[in-house]
């Protein structure tokens, strides 16, 4: 999933996490993408569940930071074109379009939504520091998506893929381009809207990660 994806989907889930501290909970919310600025591979902060599950007992002070940490990789872990694929308006369109075509569609979603309110901490921590992520890179990349939320759009995200130095990137290429394609084809973008049934899929999303965050923890 994408940056607003993950803050929409967090913001839904605060309300039955309720963690301490909003501020640190989403920005472990967004921060393992943290890995576009500083060239790390996937793997490297998109960790495996049982090791973030151990951060609750080695760092309680970061509690909410960690749950929203959790929530992020769970949430990266759902095969979005394996749910899309059982709605036949996207079957109908699955096999002329790229891999980005799922998330960019369920970017689309939530960006038409009324608009989020939240605050990201962007601190250095132990965690981030294990994971070998500097202060200074925490610190640019919080404000890279600080700016992106202010006037949260598909313009504004390529400016911050751009400032990480990602827009030369073929597949950051082909998911601009699957955006540029949605947006200006309004009825396609109605029609996948009205057969998608989202609405439906972002309660799937929630129960899944309710379950499953209780089981991890």
């Amino acid at each position: 999933m994408n940056t607003y994806s993950h803050l929409a989907l967090a913001a839904q889930l605060e309300k039955q996490l309720h963690p301490q501290n909003p501020a640190d909970y989403y920005w472990g919310a967004v921060v393992p993408d943290i890995r576009y600025l500083t060239g790390l591979p996937r793997s490297a902060t998109h960790i495996p569940f049982a090791r973030i599950r151990a951060y609750f007992s080695l760092y309680p002070q970061l509690e909410s930071f960690i749950s929203g940490y959790l929530v992020h990789c769970l949430l990266d872990d759902i095969d979005l074109n394996k749910v899309f694929s059982r709605r036949l308006a996207f079957r109908l369109v699955q096999k002329r379009t790229p891999s980005q075509f799922s998330p960019v569609l369920l970017e689309f979603y939530y960006l038409d939504q009324p608009p989020i309110q939240v605050k990201l901490s962007g601190t250095c921590n132990e965690i981030l520091g294990e994971l070998g992520i500097l202060p200074e890179q925490t610190t640019t990349f919080a404000g890279y998506l600080t700016t992106f939320l202010a006037s949260p759009s598909f313009e504004s995200a390529a400016v911050v893929l751009e400032n990480l130095g990602l827009s030369g990137d073929q597949r950051i290429t082909k998911y601009l381009g699957t955006a540029k394609t949605i947006q200006q084809n309004r009825l396609l973008k109605q029609l996948l809207f009205a057969g998608m049934n989202f609405p439906e899929l972002n309660d799937l999303f929630i129960t899944y990660i309710n379950s499953t965050y209780s089981q991890e923890k």
